[in-house]
């Protein structure tokens, strides 16, 4: 029979072992020592205090008796807990005594799951045992990559023109369905009637394909000729006046017509109810399979996200206050290391779940679909990157490098818990596999995983430089091309405010994000030493719109022509013009309209066409020849 222990003896071994006070349970202060032994990480930015990643829960023992413990019989507990994590055969175990060369507390902490709380309270030696336990090792091996065995990467042939590279993406296919599907919708709305008696909808008339491309051309040349207003690049005003949208043969209402009516899904069809992206889908599809055959990316691929600024009522709009726009619609995009945009995925507020896998891993391995088992490496930020996804890409033949959050699970707790000293460089590295796990110190913290790369490091290069990680460097000269095309793709876009959200998408794809795409596949075709024969956005945009515009091939010339070219009149001068009473209603009802006369000249002197429609004088006569009403005065100076 064991001595009974005194109550001096009792606290005595309380004090030294790992048992947490209940909720109920204070200290002598009267404050719960739970909250008072978890960490806090201070805020950077002065804001108030969060408990950190790694706050201890409350682990309570239901099961314990103060009167149960005694100095011959102490309940040692395992190293890890009953999760999933534990290792096979671990099992609680009572010893009379504590087993040599382990301290105190791993042996009085053997039948609880380790957390975060308890792990601080260790030595360092103490942490890299459990760490090994877990097959997280010290020493750190060098790393091979798997042999890369994709041949060819571009699919064009011979030396194209910007222009033929971008209509291989806006093919013939792309132009059938948007012009199906917007005379479709067209046809749908007078057949509904809900348009006003006098809308310029009653005098709609299919697209045509020639039509439709100058509706591409016109809008890409409004991401380089910017005005307030979509109607103020038709105004004849002085301050907005540019010839060109008053020569391709294409007024301001049959434009905003088009834009209008502008659609590539009919909407009366049966769909999937829970398919959110419906209204784009089809074009979506179409033109990221034409991205997708005209280039294979190289050994090394880019994955991160981009906001669309859209503030309208949509289920699927996010807020990030990390973004310059901060309210939109989250795109996920896979580029290559030049910035060429090889897959487009728009969040709809749930992402693909695969097993094994969390949701941002998810996301990484459909963003690759096509791309795995080929021996590429996958660029991602912390966001998307685990131990999990890691081994998953491994056993796809695929490595993966990128910086990682500390509060990952299955990290080991080296890196979790260390706390890098002010000075830089120093390192702390483990493995485990092929999966290498690295904390260095720059500026701040900086946690990165890789399956290419083992802990050594090398000189950057640039006006300064310094000592850093192989993986850092990897990952920061290749983590670019994501930002480059975000830059490329932003210089000249045309989308605005107005626009409906799939409408913002298709200008996103059709002209952002495929010009980009062809300027730099034309770049990549034509040799790097010869810089005259590269061309920048801009340029490749010009092309395209002449090309689209029909207009002249030189530019000089067509400025010249288009300045001096007359503006066109309101009609030609014959003997058939001649004012006559418009024919009254069946109910011998005067019909009045608004002055074309009158109406055009207000709209000259810079007056909106909301006030104009007001201010204009309504008349009962009009042109026999033009069809247009006119009182007395307007038609004397238009026919005379």
């Amino acid at each position: 029979m064991p001595r009974k222990l005194t109550t001096e003896e009792l606290l005595h071994i309380l004090e030294e072992s790992d048992l947490e006070l209940s909720n109920n349970d204070t200290d002598s202060n009267g404050t719960n020592s739970d909250v008072q032994d978890e960490p806090y990480f201070d805020d950077s930015d002065g804001g108030m205090q969060e408990p950190s990643i790694f706050a201890d829960d409350n682990v309570d023992d239901p099961d314990y008796d103060p009167g149960d413990i005694s100095h011959s019989n102490i309940i040692s507990e395992a190293f890890y807990g009953h999760g999933k994590d534990s290792p096979e055969g671990s099992s609680d175990t009572v010893t009379n005594s504590p087993q040599p060369g382990t301290s105190r507390i791993l042996q009085e902490n053997r039948a609880r799951r380790w957390t975060a709380g308890e792990i601080l309270r260790l030595s360092p030696q103490e942490i890299n045992k459990i760490d090994e336990e877990n097959g997280w090792k010290q020493e750190i091996l060098p790393l091979s990559r798997y042999p890369y065995n994709v041949s060819t990467i571009l699919h064009i042939q011979g030396d194209q023109s910007v222009v033929s590279i971008y209509r291989q993406i806006l093919t013939d296919e792309v132009l059938d369905l948007m012009i199906s599907q917007t005379n479709l919708y067209a046809t749908q709305m007078k057949q509904n009637g809900n348009m006003a008696m006098h809308s310029r909808m009653n005098r709609w008339t299919n697209v045509t394909q020639g039509e439709m491309l100058k509706f591409i051309g016109l809008y890409m040349l409004m991401g380089i000729v910017k005005f307030p207003t979509l109607e103020s690049h038709w105004k004849r005003d002085a301050i907005y006046y540019h010839p060109i949208f008053h020569n391709v043969n294409m007024s301001y209402n049959r434009f905003t017509s088009i834009l209008r009516c502008w659609h590539f899904v009919d909407n009366e069809a049966s769909r999937d109810p829970q398919e959110r992206l419906y209204k784009i889908k089809p074009l979506l599809d179409l033109v990221i399979n034409n991205w997708k055959s005209l280039h294979t990316p190289g050994e090394c691929v880019v994955i991160d996200e981009s906001m669309m600024p859209f503030r309208g009522r949509i289920s699927f709009r996010q807020y990030n206050p990390s973004k310059a726009h901060k309210y939109g619609l989250k795109i996920y995009k896979l580029c290559t290391e030049e910035g060429f945009i090889w897959n487009y995925v728009i969040y709809i507020g749930s992402d693909p779940e695969i097993a094994d896998l969390d949701k941002p891993g998810s996301v990484v391995v459909q963003l690759c679909d096509g791309l795995l088992d080929a021996g590429r490496v996958v660029v991602c930020d912390n966001f998307y990157n685990s131990v999990g996804l890691a081994k998953y890409l491994l056993q796809r033949k695929t490595d993966l490098c990128g910086t990682i959050r500390v509060n990952r699970v299955d990290l080991p707790w080296a890196i979790k818990i260390k706390k890098m000293g002010p000075k830089k460089g120093e390192l702390v590295a483990r493995q485990k596999g092929k999966v290498t796990v690295m904390k260095w110190r720059d500026k701040r913290d900086v946690a990165v995983i890789s399956t290419c790369h083992d802990a050594s490091m090398q000189m950057s290069s640039g006006y300064r430089p310094i000592l850093k990680p192989k993986a850092v460097l990897f990952y920061n000269d290749r983590k670019k091309g994501i930002d480059l095309s975000d830059q490329l793709s932003s210089y000249y876009d045309p989308k605005r405010k107005t626009l409906s959200w799939y409408k913002k998408i298709a200008l996103d794809v059709l002209i952002c994000a495929s010009v980009t795409n062809a300027t730099l596949l034309y770049d990549k075709i034509h040799p790097t030493a010869n810089r005259k024969s590269r061309k920048t956005i801009l340029q490749a945009q010009q092309e395209i719109i002449r090309e689209f515009l029909q207009l002249d091939s030189s530019s000089h010339t067509s400025a010249n022509t288009l300045t001096n070219s007359p503006r066109p009149s309101t009609s030609s001068i014959t003997s058939q013009h001649f004012l006559t009473k418009i024919q009254r209603k069946k109910d011998n009802k005067i019909i009045r309209k608004r002055c074309k006369g009158c109406y055009e000249d207000l709209r000259k002197d810079g007056t909106s066409w909301e006030i104009a429609a007001k201010q204009v004088k309504r008349v009962d006569t009009e042109c026999l020849d033009c069809k247009k009403t006119f009182c007395l005065p307007c038609f004397k100076n238009k026919h005379n």
